[in-house]
């Protein structure tokens, strides 16, 4: 795992210099320490640092907003929105008193928590999708999860 640091101007005329020289993305990354995903968007924006800060941003605004989105779209489809994922126990605490509605009202709840589970599982897995496919392009070599 690479480590956190700054991009700056000097850095991206590293990379620029070690990319003209025929150095692989991939080499590069690892000796400045930086992802291939970091350099592969300092190269596509020109080398230029203002372009790369300004793509970077752009970039991770609409991750932020998908994230939202398809928060917003989950808790809006099923009941876990936070809290209502943990099933309360008050139901259960009287067995001797379980009623049929009450049976059936519990099995509704874990039947909404199940299917919440669901639906972020195939969003994972789209999630998981995505990122491959990014790494794909990016690296030109298919990855195996």
């Amino acid at each position: 795992m690479s480590r956190k640091r700054k991009v700056t101007s000097e850095v991206i005329e590293s990379m620029k210099m070690l990319h003209d020289q025929g150095v692989k993305v991939a080499m590069i990354a690892d000796v400045l320490s930086f992802s291939k995903w970091t350099v592969y968007q300092a190269k596509n924006a020109d080398w230029n640092l203002d372009k790369y800060v300004e793509t970077r941003n752009a970039h991770f605004d609409a991750q932020k907003k998908n994230v939202k989105d398809t928060s917003i779209l989950l808790s809006s489809s099923t009941s876990l929105n936070g809290e209502s994922s943990v099933i309360s126990t008050n139901g259960l605490s009287n067995l001797s008193k379980l009623t049929l509605e009450g049976f059936v009202d519990t099995v509704r709840g874990l039947d909404r928590v199940c299917s919440g589970i669901h639906n972020i599982n195939l969003t994972l897995k789209r999630l998981e999708k995505t990122f491959k496919h990014i790494d794909d392009e990016l690296t030109g070599e298919p990855t195996t999860i």
